[in-house]
């Protein structure tokens, strides 16, 4: 009865839970604001993902864009940003391919069947990059960003088509 009875007993319970599940914060780094606008062949470039990935050893930061291409990095907590340090910028987008739909009659009858034979072997439910995919990959990508500690970072991307 006095084990779980005490006051004492149920506040050092409680401290013990509590220690022990904020461990993961400690290999935290801190993070700083970055917030910009990814950019296609003039426009903006709406729902396409974005990830900073680290030169130098520090964690991955990520965000998908909004309507208007506008983005807010993510590392540990929605928003909160990146780790100062230099990163490689990737940049992806992936969308489902529209069904075709089967060739009309008049592009028999008119003997334009380049349509038909020409016609991509991709299939409705298929994906294609709407990306070059040169932006998937830190080897390939050519974008690149320098997040400052102690600042609000606005970083603005180009994807050149």
């Amino acid at each position: 009865m006095l084990l779980f009875g005490s006051r004492k007993t149920v506040l050092l319970v409680g401290l013990g839970f509590l220690i022990g599940c904020g461990g993961s914060d400690a290999n935290r780094v801190p993070t700083h604001a970055v917030t910009g606008t990814v950019t296609m062949a003039g426009g903006p470039l709406a729902g396409a993902s974005v990830t900073f990935s680290p030169k130098e050893g520090q964690p991955v930061a990520t965000a998908r864009t909004n309507a208007e291409g506008k983005y807010s990095l993510t590392t540990y907590d929605a928003g909160d940003g990146a780790a100062a340090g230099s990163y490689v910028v990737l940049v992806t987008k992936h969308t489902a391919i529209a069904e075709a739909g089967p060739p009309s009659h008049d592009a028999f009858a008119s003997g334009n069947s380049k349509t038909v034979i020409g016609h991509s072997a991709k299939k409705k439910g298929d994906e294609g990059d709407a990306v070059p995919p040169r932006y998937a990959s830190p080897a390939s990508s050519d974008l690149s960003a320098n997040v400052k500690a102690g600042e609000t970072n606005v970083i603005d991307l180009t994807v050149n088509p």
